[in-house]
């Protein structure tokens, strides 16, 4: 004799196949999502958050890579290192000493520096130079540090002019025409390394220094160590690679910048490191 199924038994029957099918899916979601994930991370398309400190996550976030790598023509680098090199810095003999530092520097001195920077945005106005001081604030403040400036009643543009603070427009200005003003030698300086460790960023590199009328190379700007004479005035390129091959030869000096806060690199000071 035939047992007799109910409604409800059926209805359970139902249930229970609805139930077993929507394990089977989920568990087939689960794997093809596994699979997936492991492939993204395997070739590195994800990344989790390092267990390092703070700062050296801060530090690396500034850099293209995640790794510790530093390329000796990374453009950020090679834009800090110009800034503040002795070749381009003359403010009270910045580019003779064997060490400066930034907290023992003039606001004259640090000025000079960041005008580096703010030279690029000389306004002409009909022979009337000027300079915003919002242009002149944010170069400053990018060598050496958010809330750092403070307006002066004058301030140098680069080696040779000073210009005037008007108050009431909020510019720094020269009745005089600014333009570049040439020189009885020309300087070239070549980073050979950089490195890093903690907050801090070093940079390396080595000068050298062409007198044009007496046609002779020199390891200093006074030319007190002559180490080629009787040289033709020749291009970068060769300056370049004269540098690459003669490095051994000549002055290196160190250029040291911290990170700050907010993840950029503060002008700390440089000091010379082999004569």
């Amino acid at each position: 004799m035939k047992k007799r199924i109910n409604n409800s038994e059926i209805e359970r029957a139902k249930t229970s196949s609805r139930l077993i099918f929507l394990l089977t899916i989920l568990m087939l979601f689960v794997v093809i999502g596994g699979l997936v994930f492991y492939v993204i991370y395997d070739k590195g398309l994800i990344k989790f958050k390092s267990t390092e400190d703070n700062n050296n996550i801060e530090e690396k976030s500034i850099f293209s890579s995640d790794k510790s790598e530093i390329h000796v023509d990374d453009n950020r680098i090679v834009g800090l290192f110009d800034i503040v090199k002795i070749t381009v810095n003359e403010c009270e003999g910045y580019n003779v000493k064997d060490k400066v530092e930034v907290k023992e520097m003039s606001d004259k001195c640090k000025f000079s520096l960041a005008s580096n920077i703010y030279r690029n945005h000389l306004e002409n106005d009909n022979n009337n130079f000027y300079i915003t001081e919002d242009d002149v604030r944010d170069s400053y403040e990018m060598l050496f540090g958010y809330s750092t400036y403070k307006a002066l009643e004058e301030i140098p543009y680069n080696n040779y002019y000073t210009l005037l603070f008007n108050d009431s427009d909020k510019v720094y200005f020269s009745n005089d025409k600014v333009e570049d003003v040439g020189s009885s030698f020309d300087a070239y300086e070549k980073i050979i390394s950089v490195s890093r460790k903690g907050n801090y960023l070093y940079v390396e590199s080595v000068p050298l220094f062409y007198n044009k009328p007496e046609k002779v190379l020199c390891k200093d700007f006074d030319c007190e160590e002559v180490i080629d004479k009787d040289v033709k005035e020749n291009n970068a390129d060769y300056y370049n690679l004269y540098l690459d091959h003669n490095k051994d030869k000549l002055n290196h000096y160190k250029y040291m910048f911290k990170l700050d806060n907010v993840g950029f690199y503060r002008y700390v000071g440089f000091e010379k490191t082999k004569n």
